[in-house]
């Protein structure tokens, strides 16, 4: 989106600003200025950022009769799409409107209709942002499309017109307004727009958009812009809610297509494959990442990234340019530049661009002499199309940057994260350099929001056919991780809802009751969430309760009542707990008898009596598991196992043990006229050597024989196992006296195991008489029984928490909406209020036994009118300086004020500039009120941020004394956006001090006449610029 300067907010006496105040005529009707045809040399058509045909005069949309009768469609010169009609139909129908699509789709065409509409009627229009950089980038485009008159700023840094038809603000200022008394917003604004509405899901800032939402007046329209969101439908059921009736208009599609692509030492590569079944990574993205971890681990080195020379030549060359390439740290960012200038070898400017360039940088140098000195190296930099964007710069070096690359001028742009945040700075190539980054916990993950973010930014509308996201490879770049992140869906808006002491003394200053501010709490996205939660969940449960009557129905049918299907249910359990039992136990029976068995066999002769199992009963209970066989026919028999036979044993006499593969191996004749060669584990028992069993020494040769004989002569029937005997060894078994057999004695069982299995046997009789067994249906039925027991037990646990809750809290209700008023919102403020009564903020009036109420002291309505991260400090802070104000300059005043507002500042941070003795002991004093505070959350449970940094005092004093830039950076390690950033806080609150009301009796006249003088001490460049922050 283009960005010019105009006329009153910028330095118009220089020719660099100067083309934008001829953009403008005067109205011949109304008097005030109108937008018109601006040069080309300084206006860029983009596809997405539409220029309309004319833009209406106000007092032709508020009186003439034939503008009521255009189409809104009319004032722009292309076809627009379906999702942008849509919304605007909702709009005309007065109805809230939520947008969520890609980035670069359009969606401030449907912000622009809004515009429109609110002119029409005479009304007045807000437009909220969540930055104030990309509040100021809305100022400057509004104003080229409807008019500098008409278009006003309010962002606590610069504040222009703003009683404007179209207000430009930042989200707090707007959320701030709302509790302003003074602010009808109601009767003359028509609608409110939230651009980057998915900031809602930001951590810190979050709540501020909950609390606008919820405070919004019920007849202005809420226009929200967003990015894609997973939860959409949730959040437009929740404005509609807590707000009015609100569409929903979705879009997945990107004008611009993006195309993902992965850079490596080989070069670039495509990053997916795409075919009817969908995205998939790119197989020769896989072959050279495995190829490339192959080479590395040979070599023992961790894989590195291609240089960002060998990437930007590739683009370069490519005509890939220009391109944002995100670095996740301010030092990352100067040091990747300044090495690719240095290794470029060549501009990636042409010739024409090089000479626009060089005039746009002498321009600067003109006319911001004190800053260019200090910025020799970026502007060495620029000249090559080169540059830096992060929060480390100064505003208006950062300003000159966004221009310059808007126009083309730069081609390569080293940002941190927060650029992708909202601010309309598209390229055609966005190259992301790693997928960690850290954060406030340390080392963590990109999350798929950021990186679809930051990958958005590539394609612009009406320049490009298609944009390109490039994943740098990297130690920490893994093709699955890549693919996810590309490919899946960003996460969920949750709340950030939390109340804040200015929320809580608003809402009591207005006279709310402790209920009202209960129905305010139950109002948030948290809630909303917390109650539709709860509503599935009731769903799912009248759904699983209906389902499960059928079943009880379908139970009932069989003619078999619910007590017999629990009885039969018990006893298969109780059978299944036996057999494993019996397993158990006959595993260890035959493990005892193995061991018996080697035993004897070490001192065996050949003819020695022994008890083998038989085949099959070894072959299906060698491995000791359940085995079940189903007789197909007949459903109604007993499911049976192995484990409940009688083990099956036969005679059987030894004729030659011999090694195999490091076993022995045994040579037996059996009863059955049959040779076996058996293992240890097939012998069940062994006869004594000494015993008559033993068979004669001429039997056993006589068998051996014929058995090597039977091998050579039947192959077929004869195998390394089993071989069946002759005629003649079936005469020899048939002469084998009676006594040569072993003993019957010898194959009993274990009493323990045949205990067990008589158990096993009476509970399997138990269940063949139960009438469930002879349903043919019976494995159907018991599924649907199974799962009418689990729902009864989850039943019957849901009514015992609930009767015990009940019990501990008589009074509590079940309903949805008294259980979101019990949520962790009301114990917040609870707390809140604890803290606020310990400090006097708050006084109680009134006792009833449910609920406590409150009245605002003095201190707290000084509260009330303060802004800023920890009210309550802050006031305290005042209060004491304004009580102390003829012992101290304004010089110190601003150094007490930027201590306690600074950022936190690392302990390797180097500060030279000292904090006068005077400030030094203002601070000392208020150590006692930090102390305070500090308790007094703390026992609360209250996380709010109260800072107290005394090296921004000396800097501060420092910069109020002497107002020179060049030294006072000199003498501090902190980036000077850093500097320019606190202090212009303190600005900030300084600016606060002469409109607090007087009534209260805690801020005095010399105090706020010593605050305006601070301001003056303050009021110098780069601090005050003009352009990004003004003094009123």
């Amino acid at each position: 989106m283009f960005l010019v300067f105009v006329s009153s907010l910028v330095f118009y006496n220089h020719s660099y600003y100067k083309c934008a105040t001829n953009s403008f005529i005067s109205c011949p009707r109304c008097g005030g200025k109108t937008r018109n045809t601006i040069p080309l040399r300084h206006v860029k058509t983009l596809r997405n950022i539409p220029t309309p045909k004319k833009a209406p005069l106000r007092c032709e949309l508020s009186s003439a009769p034939t503008t009521e009768n255009t189409r809104i469609e009319e004032y722009f010169a292309f076809p627009l799409d379906h999702f942008q009609r849509a919304a605007i139909e909702s709009l005309e129908r007065q109805e809230n409107v939520l947008v969520a699509a890609p980035t670069g789709s359009g969606k401030t065409v449907i912000a622009e209709a809004a515009i429109y509409l609110a002119l029409r009627v005479g009304k007045r229009i807000f437009y909220t942002t969540p930055l104030k950089a990309l509040s100021n980038q809305k100022f400057h485009d509004c104003q080229k499309i409807f008019g500098v008159s008409r278009v006003g700023l309010l962002t606590g840094d610069v504040t222009i017109q703003r009683d404007a038809d179209v207000l430009v603000l930042t989200t707090e200022i707007y959320r701030n307004m709302l509790y302003d008394e003074t602010n009808n917003i109601s009767d003359s604004v028509f609608a409110v727009i939230f651009d980057e509405f998915h900031f809602m899901n930001d951590p810190e800032r979050g709540t501020v958009w909950e609390e606008a939402v919820i405070a919004s007046p019920k007849d202005v329209i809420l226009v929200a812009l967003s990015a894609t969101m997973s939860n959409a439908a949730q959040l437009k059921d929740w404005l509609s809610r807590v707000h009015r009736k609100t569409a929903l208009h979705e879009t997945n599609i990107r004008p611009v297509p993006l195309h993902f692509q992965f850079c490596s030492f080989k070069g670039l590569y495509d990053l997916l494959d795409f075919s009817s079944k969908g995205a998939t990574l790119s197989k020769s993205f896989l072959i050279d990442c495995k190829q490339q971890q192959l080479r590395d681990r040979s070599k023992g080195r961790t894989l590195q990234s291609p240089s960002h020379n060998f990437l930007v030549r590739i683009l370069h060359r490519r005509k890939m340019l220009p391109c944002i390439i995100f670095v996740f740290s301010r030092a990352g960012c100067d040091r990747a530049a300044g090495e690719l200038g240095n290794n470029l070898g060549s501009r990636l400017v042409n010739r024409r661009e090089r000479e626009v360039l060089q005039n746009r940088i002498r321009q600067f140098i003109e006319n911001f002499p004190e800053i260019a000195s200090q910025q020799e190296d970026r502007l060495k930099l620029l000249q090559l199309g080169i540059s830096v964007h992060h929060a480390g710069l100064l505003p208006v070096w950062k300003n000159f940057v966004e221009e310059l690359f808007i126009d083309g001028l730069i081609k390569v742009i080293y940002a941190t994260e927060t650029l992708a945040a909202g601010m309309n700075m598209p390229a055609r190539t966005t190259v992301i350099t790693a997928l960690y980054k850290r954060g406030d916990n340390g080392i963590e993950r990109l999350s798929t929001s950021s990186f679809q973010q930051m990958a958005g930014r590539a394609g612009r509308r009406g320049k490009d056919s298609q944009g390109f996201c490039v994943v740098l490879q990297s130690s920490d770049t893994y093709p699955r991780h890549v693919f996810q992140l590309a490919t899946g869906t960003v996460e969920a808006i949750t709340s950030k809802f939390l109340p804040t002491y200015g929320l809580v003394l608003n809402l009591l200053e207005g006279g709310k009751s402790p209920q009202q501010v209960k129905e305010f709490l139950s109002k948030s996205f948290g809630n909303f969430l917390f109650a539709y939660e709860r509503r599935v969940e009731e769903q799912e449960r009248e759904d699983e309760r209906k389902k499960y009557e059928n079943v009880i129905k379908t139970l009932m049918e069989s003619g078999i009542t619910l007590e017999d299907w629990k009885k039969y249910r018990r006893l298969q359990q109780k059978l299944k707990m036996e057999r494993r039992t019996l397993r158990y136990l006959k595993k260890q029976w035959i493990e005892m008898k193995c061991q018996f068995v080697e035993g004897c066999l070490l001192f065996a002769s050949c003819g020695v009596a022994l008890w083998l199992w038989e085949d099959d009963d070894m072959n299906s209970s060698s491995s000791w598991d359940t085995t079940c066989a189903v007789d197909e026919q007949n459903e109604s028999t007993v499911l049976f196992e192995q484990d409940d036979k009688e083990l099956r044993m036969e005679a059987a006499w030894l004729l030659e043990s011999y090694s195999f593969n490091g076993n022995l191996r045994y040579l037996c004749f059996t009863e059955k006229n049959c040779f076996r060669v058996v293992d240890l584990s097939q012998i069940a028992a062994v006869a004594s050597s000494e015993s008559s069993s033993l068979l004669h020494s001429n039997l056993v040769e006589s068998l051996m024989d014929e058995y090597k004989r039977q091998r050579q002569l039947d192959k077929v029937t004869c195998n390394s196992i089993r071989c069946i005997g002759t005629e003649k060894t079936f005469n020899i078994l048939a002469n084998i006296p009676k006594e040569c057999y072993i003993s019957d004695d010898m194959k009993e069982d274990d009493p323990k195991f045949a205990s067990q299995k008589k158990k096993v046997s009476r509970i399997v009789s138990q269940l063949e008489q139960n009438p469930v067994h002879h349903l043919k249906n019976r494995k159907e039925l018991l599924r649907l029984y199974d799962k009418l027991s689990k729902w009864q037990k989850k039943k019957s646990q849901q009514d015992w928490l609930t009767t015990d809750s009940s019990e501990s809290q008589p009074n509590s209700s079940s309903s949805l909406e008294e259980v979101d008023e019990t949520t962790k919102s009301w114990d917040y403020v609870q707390s809140l209020l604890k803290t606020l009564h310990t400090l006097s903020f708050i006084e109680n009036i009134r006792f009833t036994t449910e609920e406590t109420w409150y009245r605002i002291t003095a201190l707290g309505r000084l509260c009330v009118s303060i802004r800023g991260e920890n009210e309550v400090w802050l006031s305290l802070v005042l209060g004491y300086l304004s009580g102390q104000v003829h012992t101290y300059e304004p010089h110190h005043l601003i150094g007490v004020i930027a201590t306690v507002i600074g950022d936190p500042i690392r302990e390797d941070t180097v500060i030279r500039w000292e904090a006068s003795s005077t400030t030094c002991k203002l601070l000392s004093e208020l150590q006692g009120y930090y102390d305070q505070v500090l308790n007094a959350q703390n026992q609360n449970g209250i996380h709010c941020v109260t800072r107290l940094e005394s090296g921004w005092s000396g800097i501060a004093e420092a910069w109020a004394k002497e107002a020179n830039w060049s030294r006072l950076c000199s003498g501090t390690s902190l980036d000077e956006g850093d500097i320019c950033r606190n202090l212009r806080r303190a600005l900030d609150v300084l600016r606060q001090i002469p409109r607090l009301d007087a009534s209260m009796g805690i801020i005095s006249d010399e105090f706020r006449l010593c605050a305006r003088r601070a301001m003056a001490l303050m009021n110098h460049f780069p601090v005050c610029d003009n352009i990004t922050y003004s003094l009123d």
